[in-house]
């Protein structure tokens, strides 16, 4: 039947516009909504393309989606979907590691690099079962049965039917399988089909955000931004089962012995924290500016209330040039990343700027005491790794 014209609008005097507009919004929906059955029919008409069936034993896998935002903020998704395997009994397939992420785009960084660039596995496997996608689907395999089911996931704020472009270069591209979109499919009528399909995405996940199993998301006040490591002992589990690649741990074995012995470390962060006042006045409000964007003064008299300040201050920061004038005239020896030469094998690295910044945090993670910004994720992995070492190290903010 179909539907009266727009003109027959302005005559009735039984449905106003808003009556229309929810009756279009209704159809449409119903029309496109899909039942368990239909996702079914999805999954099955999916065009493998030359792929082999390698999965007899149908293993399940669960995909993990970055989180959008840096190196940092992706992690929180691994922490969370290393948990979501253990409690589903699902092998994880490792993400695919951007520079950076914005939600439903694809990187405005560089990548995707691959997990073991940063990580290694080899440690990882002791708390859950996992595979990187290059093993996965090496050798144009099929342990999917041609589909991964993605339902809407809590890291992309996309339009429900739309596959998040990042997924296709992940996926679809790259390792030749075909992402299945399916919406609200692990809260709704595809419950049954999310848990037998053989891959499935982590928006079938607990929210642990909600939960006090990872501890109080972002406290402020003690822990930082992210969850707090100190009050989890599941989280400590996960964070140090993973272990830096040789890679990361060479290039900081390096700048050790380029210190030559103690050191203190500071995290400085600038770019666009100089905004974040603007954009978090309560925060500001609360903490005052320094705790956010710090000062020449406020730098060198925080830098002085050290135990021993005249050992090597280790900064570790994306703005070199800028920190140095932060804290000239001030006295003190200060050593960057960027002062270290780098053996000539790991030339290539220099190009890599997240290798180099989780070089500089485990570097950071191993100073006497340590000053970080509580906004900042990259802040918390180094207390992460600090407070993996010693329960009791504390966490000193600007």
């Amino acid at each position: 039947m179909p539907l009266p014209k727009v003109r027959s609008l302005k005559k009735s005097n039984i449905c106003s516009h808003g009556t229309w507009i929810i009756i279009l919004v209704f159809l449409f929906w119903s029309l496109t909504r899909l039942s368990e059955k239909e996702v079914n029919e999805t999954i099955e008409n999916v065009e493998v393309s030359n792929q082999i069936s390698s999965n007899p034993k149908k293993e399940k896998f669960l995909f993990s989606t970055p989180r959008s935002g840096g190196f940092n903020n992706q992690l929180i998704t691994v922490y969370e979907s290393i948990r979501c395997a253990q409690i589903l009994g699902r092998t994880l397939v490792l993400p695919l590691i951007y520079e950076n992420v914005r939600a439903d785009t694809s990187s405005k960084g560089y990548g995707p690099f691959p997990f073991d660039d940063y990580f290694d596995i080899e440690s990882l496997s002791n708390v859950v079962d996992a595979v990187t996608p290059e093993n996965l689907f090496a050798n144009n395999a099929n342990p999917c049965d041609g589909a991964v089911l993605y339902g809407s996931s809590k890291h992309f704020y996309a339009l429900e039917y739309r596959v998040p472009r990042l997924l296709k270069q992940q996926y679809q591209k790259k390792y030749k399988i075909q992402p299945v979109f399916v919406p609200e499919l692990a809260r709704r009528n595809g419950i049954r089909v999310r848990n037998e399909a053989l891959c499935i995405d982590d928006s079938a996940c607990p929210n642990l955000e909600s939960s006090e199993e990872f501890g109080m998301y972002s406290n402020y006040d003690g822990d930082g931004q992210g969850y707090s490591i100190r009050n989890s002992e599941t989280l400590r589990t996960i964070r140090s089962s993973m272990l830096p690649s040789s890679t990361v741990r060479r290039i900081s074995d390096t700048v050790f012995k380029f210190i030559g012995g103690s050191f203190n470390a500071m995290h400085v962060r600038r770019g666009d924290f100089g905004t974040k006042c603007d954009e978090l006045p309560k925060v500001c409000e609360k903490y005052g500016s320094e705790a956010v964007w710090q000062t020449k003064e406020g730098l060198q008299q925080i830098a002085m209330q050290f135990k021993n300040p005249k050992l090597p201050l280790f900064i570790s920061t994306t703005h070199p040039e800028e920190c140095k004038e932060l804290f000239s005239g001030s006295g003190m020896n200060l050593v960057f990343m960027e002062d270290v030469p780098l053996p000539s094998e790991f030339k290539w690295a220099e190009n890599r700027t997240d290798i180099i910044a989780y070089a500089s945090q485990v570097v950071a993670s191993r100073s006497v005491e340590f000053i970080g910004n509580r906004f900042s994720s990259y802040s918390t992995t180094i207390n992460y790794m600090r407070i993996i070492e010693n329960l009791q190290a504390p966490t000193i903010f600007f």
